[in-house]
């Protein structure tokens, strides 16, 4: 009968037919020419005095059962390769599985090359153990010598080896283990540079080695001495510590494994090791020195009930069914000590050992520690399925950079040692080498410098082709600053701007800076109550505008001033020239509390990214660049000013040109833009029919993540493509990736000009390259706060370990070993949609705040890059309370921060602790949108005419065929992108133009009829 750790790699075994993942592998090379004949010999003596050696295991009633042939020769492969060749072969003989009923679980293959014999042995695990490995190799170096003088093997080699029979555990030795692991989660954490489990594991692996220095090996001499412990605990400890500083956690559980031979059985080959799951709590603030006495007193304690293995207590240990193939531990510590010598003098082949690593590995990782002589070799055999071997060679050279440092360290807590490697710091250092020196103090002192140097050429393009000169936007900056100057505006003030994209607007903030004030830009497009709410809490007694705000967005005591009003001024009056430390603008982004908040970006802020941008993408007076961004998205900012401080061209696009690629592209070419910048949301309306009409152009692509498939396609169009990437409050864009290779995703490039980033954890420790953590961004970019928001400014913004001043993103990211970033994500809730940042706590603080909503929760479903959507699940008492729900949101928030979906709940789902239960309520809404697409099979009844074609477009562009006159395009799927579409279709195919904000307006295909029917008959 097998044991229960033989079970479990039988087990294995079936689950993963062909997989060879419980094969052990080992080589042998020689200069010797092995005589065939003795080499077969050497191997069936090995069999004959190993029972091990020659058992097969079938299966009986369902169970494996042993059987054990008396006499049964190894098999044996001659194969002729050439000197580069034999690992390959060693490899492939290692990966081919047993067949463990007919096969005995042993075959050997000669690698005969040129200059060399390899021999090597491929085992399954049932028969060996890392310490019978080593007695294998030791008796089969005294036999082959013996074997081709004579037949016969030597006195000590002839007879039987041993092989005892352990007994089982005994009660006190699962009592112990089954306490020591009381409460353990049913998945231990992994380390976080990894990837995350596959749904179906391959257990591939593979290895890297390390030789630890001469200094590491003095340093762990010399804390044997300091620590009173054997280099094996001391070793075993620092494991622990790396563990819980690569993310396992505080509660950590290694396997270690320990050999059950004594005596006469040593050198017994078999499956004789037992894996202990040795549980320590690496609290951070402990000292090195106290982890030590812990896992010593453990080890002692855990080593007198060694005749328990993990396997034994499966029954108390809860998996995952999503990792089933998950034991107590993911990583395992293996010391491995010299094997004891045979006894008898005897002459032996000479030969080396040669390392054929398996390609499978059943862990995320196991460090083998290997003496020889006085080396220390590391290896780290890691599961491929989640770990790379960058990553792996990384961690060892963190192991031996801290081992170096510990002896001076030993009353120091762990969570405070410093875990990088001299490789790991200069990654980061040469990334944030970004110092530069540059004449530009401020954006307007760089248009002005324009404005002298060719006042006649054309600075502005807008967007019904007329042009305007340099001289010209001095002239109506100055008319406007005149203005201003007679409303009393002067600095510090914060003076609002209306207006859409055009020339008055651009001469308009030009003219505010003169006088010395900030200004804060207004989205017409936002709904009135966030204007009206933006205008009062930054205190703006002056707002200018190009057309009438509607009722209920300008404050009492705020005065209202055409932009039309202002005449051009040409002369030379006094007025304040800002400094770099003024504010510049201010600009409004997503709180958490349900109200926006004021970024204060100043002059110094600002000119920094436009020098940047105009060093990295060559920007001279001979460019085009193209406004396309909406002006209360910071980054038009850049599209703004970057051609005014160049001396090039500012060409305004088109409204259509935001919904519509074919009108985009038709503007690059009329004006030979040559520079552009969009999200990817916009992106994606282009590339299709970009083709090559991008060639030569270069491309900005920021605001959200961009997916490789996009940036493939927009390579292909012939454009220069950068990826970037920057929050509101460290001014538009603070790291830059030039795009070439995306087989490994697309990063966000390293920092820009005077910027530097940190990657922290969740107690603000730096983190080395491929560690996740909380992205930091420091330099020049970083904002002067938010605005009369002293608290939070002190929360998001502060010093970063003698760094400089930072801002906390919020956004999870990771240093790639090239030195480039990587995003993975937000820390919060607050999510990326189609380019736009959403605070879900601020819609859902939104809701709450409707009469008939008790609570309020939203989440984010499907591609949030293309079909996703928010879908809120409110509590009330009515079912027709979602409709009001949804009109209620579209008055309050952003469209594209209305949920698509609103679920009426009698009672929120809540976990343990009674918190929202988010992750059910995201399953509940992936369930409602599969439910609509099987739904969508059945189609309702269209109706005549013009409703009955945009019923049409309903299901054609939604994919529901059940949509009728009255289905709501954005409680039925549809979002921003897709409404962009049918505003293009339905624009073409009546003649009337229809844009983002009617189709908001008149969701259904009746209203949006009755509109378009409205216009033609007005003749529009």
């Amino acid at each position: 009968m097998l044991s229960v750790k033989e079970n479990a790699l039988w087990m294995l075994e079936r689950l993963l037919p062909g997989s060879g993942v419980n094969n052990v592998p080992i080589a042998l090379v020689t200069t010797q020419r092995l005589d065939v004949v003795a080499l077969q010999a050497t191997l069936d003596q090995l069999a004959r005095r190993h029972r091990a050696l020659r058992t097969r295991f079938v299966e009986v009633d369902g169970l494996p059962a042993r059987v054990v042939a008396e006499s049964v020769p190894v098999p044996l492969e001659l194969v002729e390769a050439a000197a580069d060749e034999a690992d390959k072969v060693c490899r492939a003989v290692a990966g081919r599985p047993f067949d463990l009923a007919g096969d005995i679980p042993v075959r050997a293959v000669l690698v005969r090359c040129p200059d060399r014999d390899v021999i090597c042995l491929c085992l399954h695990h049932l028969a060996v153990d890392a310490v019978s490995a080593a007695v294998l190799v030791e008796e089969f170096a005294a036999l082959y010598p013996a074997m081709l003088a004579d037949g016969r093997p030597p006195a000590e080699l002839a007879g039987p080896g041993p092989a005892p029979e352990l007994p089982g555990p005994k009660a006190a030795a699962l009592d112990f283990w089954h306490q020591h692991l009381a409460d353990l989660p049913g998945v231990p954490a992994a380390l976080e540079f990894g990837r995350p489990d596959p749904a179906t594991p391959t257990f591939a692996g593979g290895a890297v080695t390390r030789c630890l220095s001469a200094a590491a090996i003095n340093a762990m001499r010399d804390l044997r001495r300091a620590c009173r412990a054997t280099d094996n605990i001391v070793l075993l400890t620092l494991y622990y510590v790396l563990l819980m500083r690569h993310g396992a956690g505080r509660d950590v559980v290694v396997g270690v494994p320990v050999d059950l031979r004594d005596g006469a059985a040593r050198r017994a080959v078999g499956y004789y090791m037992n894996t202990l799951p040795l549980r320590v709590e690496v609290a951070p603030e402990r000292t090195f020195g106290e982890l030590v006495r812990e896992v010593r007193r453990l080890f002692v304690t855990a080593m007198d009930h060694a005749d328990v293995s993990y396997e034994e207590l499966e029954t108390s240990h809860t998996r995952s069914e999503a990792a089933w193939w998950v034991p107590p531990f993911r990583h395992m510590f293996n010391h491995r000590p010299p094997a004891e010598p045979m006894a008898g003098a005897r002459d032996e082949l000479a030969a080396e050992l040669w390392d054929i690593d398996s390609e499978h590995s059943r862990l995320d990782l196991e460090l083998v520690v290997m003496r020889a002589g006085d080396g220390v070799t590391l290896k780290a055999v890691y599961g491929a399925d989640v770990h790379d071997a960058d990553d792996i060679a990384a961690l060892l050279a963190r192991y031996e950079a801290v081992l170096e440092r510990l002896p001076a360290q030993i009353d120091r807590p762990v969570g405070d040692l410093d875990v990088w490697s001299a490789a790991d710091r200069a990654v980061v250092d040469d990334a944030n080498a970004t110092a530069v020196d540059s004449p530009l103090r401020t954006v307007a002192e760089g248009i002005a410098a324009q404005v002298a140097a060719q006042p006649e050429a054309t600075a502005i393009i807008d967007r019904d082709g007329v042009t305007w000169t340099y001289r010209d936007v001095a002239a109506r900056t100055a008319g406007v600053a005149a203005l201003l100057d007679r409303a009393g505006v002067g600095k510090g003030a914060i003076v609002g701007l209306y207006a859409e994209r055009g020339f008055p607007c651009a001469v308009a903030a030009l003219g505010i800076w003169r006088t010395g004030a900030a200004y804060l830009p207004l989205d017409p497009d936002q709904p009135a109550a966030r204007l009206a709410y933006e205008l009062t809490d930054a205190q703006v007694s002056v707002l200018l505008v190009d057309h009438e705000p509607p009722p209920g967005v300008v404050p009492d005591g705020c005065r209202v001033i055409q932009l039309g009003t202002a005449d051009p001024d040409e002369r030379d009056w006094p007025a304040p020239v800002p400094t770099p430390a003024d504010p510049a603008y201010v600009i409004y982004t997503s709180g958490s509390t349900g109200l926006p908040k004021g970024v204060v970006i100043s002059h110094a802020n600002l000119a920094n990214v436009v020098r940047h941008y105009l060093t990295d993408l060559g920007v001279t007076s001979q460019d085009a660049l193209l406004w396309l961004t909406t002006y209360a998205f910071d980054i038009s900012a850049l599209e703004v000013f970057l051609p005014l401080v160049a001396g090039a061209r500012v060409v305004i696009a088109d409204d259509a040109a935001r919904s519509d690629g074919a009108v985009l592209l038709d503007m690059v070419e009329r004006y030979d833009v040559s520079v552009l910048q969009a999200t990817p949301t916009t992106w994606r309306l282009v590339v299709q029919e970009a083709k090559g009409r991008l060639r030569g152009r270069r491309v900005l692509c920021g605001g959200e993540p961009l997916p490789a498939h996009l940036a493939r396609a927009l390579l292909a169009t012939g454009c220069t493509l950068w990826n970037v990437y920057g929050p509101t409050e460290t001014t538009i864009w603070s790291t830059s990736a030039l795009v070439t290779d995306i087989d490994a995703g697309v990063p966000v490039g390293r920092p820009i000009a005077n910027t530097t980033v940190v990657i922290v954890d969740g107690a603000g420790r730096p983190q080395p390259p491929g560690m996740p953590g909380e992205v930091c961004i420091g330099g020049d970019g970083v904002a002067i706060g938010y605005l009369r928001r002293p608290e939070l400014t002190a929360q998001r913004f502060g010093e970063l370990g003698g760094a400089g001043r930072f801002y906390r993103t919020g956004d999870v990211g990771r240093w790639r070993r090239d030195g480039t970033l990587e995003l993975r994500g937000r820390t919060d809730r607050q999510v990326k949609l189609r380019g736009h940042r959403i605070e879900l706590g601020e819609v859902e603080a939104v809701l709450e705040q409707h009469p008939r909503v008790s609570a309020a929760a939203v989440v984010l479903t499907g591609d949030p890059s293309a079909d996703g959507g928010l879908v809120a699940f409110v509590r009330g008492a009515s079912a027709d309370l979602a409709d009001d729900v949804w009109r209620y949101a579209k008055e309050q928030l952003a469209s594209y921060a209305v949920p698509t979906d609103v679920v009426v709940l009698e009672a929120m789902p809540t976990t343990g602790n009674d918190k929202v239960d988010y992750p059910t309520l995201s399953m509940m809404a992936e369930q409602r949108a599969a439910a609509r697409r099987a739904h969508s099979a059945e189609a309702a009844p269209v109706a005549d005419g013009m409703v009955g074609e945009f019923v049409g477009l309903w299901r054609s562009i939604l994919k529901a065929p059940q949509l009728h006159e009255q289905s709501n395009f954005f409680r039925s799927g549809g979002h921003s992108l897709l409404a962009a579409k049918l505003a293009q279709q339905v624009s073409r195919s009546t003649g009337v133009n229809v844009s983002l904000s009617t189709v908001f307006s008149a969701p259904t295909p009746q209203a949006l009829a009755g509109f378009v029917l409205s216009r033609q008959s007005d003749g529009v």
